[in-house]
């Protein structure tokens, strides 16, 4: 991993090669080819998704959010 971050490390944001499949999310450690490795979601994940939903549109839900935003 450390090769991949310095390999992209000196490009800017919005350089899209910057951004894509590493060789640690696959098996076969061929970014993009062979299967990904599975992961699971941490309990903060899956709690904070029950609280607020999967978009920023959950985060309307909170109370007093129009107070919060205008304070």
């Amino acid at each position: 991993m450390r090769r991949e971050i310095k390999k992209h490390a000196g490009k800017k944001d919005s350089d899209s090669s910057a951004y894509g499949p590493w060789d640690a999310d696959y098996k076969s450690r061929k970014a993009g080819k062979g299967e990904k490795v599975k992961t699971k979601q941490s309990k903060y994940t899956k709690k904070y998704k029950e609280m607020y939903g999967e978009s920023l549109d959950g985060l309307k839900n909170l109370k007093d959010w129009d107070s919060f935003i205008n304070d």
